[in-house]
């Protein structure tokens, strides 16, 4: 689900991912039924945040960021799809009676006047018919999706000021599950563990069908350290990529614990209402790069257990493939956006 702001088919995207704390961009082109990527670049800000504790982004900020991004890494493409973090936006599963496209448009309307926390006048609302095979005869699943037009507003801002061509915006957890999870694929679990917050969604036939957000998250393993040991967050961060789960004598695995659990209830819960096992769980994330965290994660969920690659259907320079394996995780949602424009245009 994304808002779309201009039409038109290209060869060209660019996907940019706007983060709390970081902000990456991948250029992707394709050519017949090839993608290749093009281009990618990626900022991490150290000494401050690109989103403030009210959620709001620092435009100028942001928008200087992806200028300085897009003219180190040569990037001359202009057209892009921008991300807005799940917690800025809102999302849900509704089940209603089929019928006829007029009388459902007007059905669904005052249906999400229920579940939408604000009036309809203040948000960008979409709704589509999604596939599943949990439906009933005469009955059809929809996906509501909402985002503030005054984040709307915010996000052409920043194209504005960075000069770029905004088609699309669109809740990252869409764009996670376009880049890691195949259409008509079992119900599956992406753990996407960001800077400051971790989006777990579950998944069907390429839809995130639940959601939910949690403030365990990189940062916050990084804090636990450094406050643990009496060091600065650089050498933190350092000793968590190094030493993993089990930096400082595992002071971090109650932290891990935690996430761990609600991504059990979300298993659970879903099992339960719709009647389907989760069989594969995806870890995204810069994160799930730490020693010894993807065998932590095996055992703690007993589910098949991957390592997201949104790469794997993408063309790339073999010189690029170590950097790939190992940064590749932390541009999901990046290179979600940009296939957005190729997936929906095939």
């Amino acid at each position: 689900m994304a808002w779309s702001i201009f039409e038109g088919k290209k060869n060209k995207m660019l996907g940019i991912d706007v983060g709390t704390s970081s902000i990456k961009i991948v250029e992707l082109t394709k050519s017949g039924d090839k993608i290749e990527l093009s281009n990618y670049g990626e900022f991490v800000e150290t000494n401050g945040v690109l989103q403030t504790s009210s959620l709001k982004l620092l435009s100028e900020r942001a928008a200087e960021i992806i200028r300085d991004i897009l003219n180190e890494a040569g990037i001359k493409e202009r057209k892009a799809a921008m991300s807005v973090p799940m917690f800025s936006g809102f999302s849900t599963v509704i089940t209603m009676p089929n019928m006829a496209e007029q009388e459902l448009n007007q059905a669904v309307i005052y249906e999400a006047k229920k579940y939408i926390p604000l009036p309809l006048s203040e948000v960008k609302f979409e709704w589509s018919k999604i596939t599943s095979g949990n439906n009933k005869i005469g009955q059809v699943d929809l996906m509501i999706v909402a985002v503030t037009n005054e984040l709307i507003n915010r996000y052409q801002e920043i194209a504005r000021l960075s000069e770029l061509d905004l088609r699309y915006v669109e809740l990252d957890a869409f764009s996670l599950a376009r880049a890691l999870i195949d259409e008509g694929e079992a119900p599956s679990m992406i753990i996407d563990i960001g800077s400051r917050s971790t989006t777990m969604l579950v998944t069907e036939n390429d839809w995130p069908m639940h959601t939910r957000t949690l403030e365990i998250a990189g940062l916050a393993f990084t804090k636990l350290l450094a406050n643990s040991i009496g060091v600065d967050m650089k050498r933190a961060e350092s000793l968590k990529y190094k030493a993993g789960i089990s930096a400082a004598g595992g002071v971090i695995l109650p932290m891990i614990d935690s996430m761990l659990m609600e991504a059990r209830r979300m298993i659970d819960d879903y099992a339960k209402t719709r009647k389907s096992a989760i069989q594969k769980v995806v870890l995204s994330g810069g994160s799930v790069s730490m020693p010894g965290f993807f065998e932590y994660v095996v055992k703690s969920l007993g589910k098949e257990t991957v390592i997201a690659n949104p790469f794997r259907d993408i063309i790339y320079e073999e010189v690029l493939k170590s950097t790939i394996n190992k940064t590749g995780p932390s541009f999901s949602v990046a290179v979600g956006l940009a296939l957005r424009e190729f997936k929906e245009s095939s």
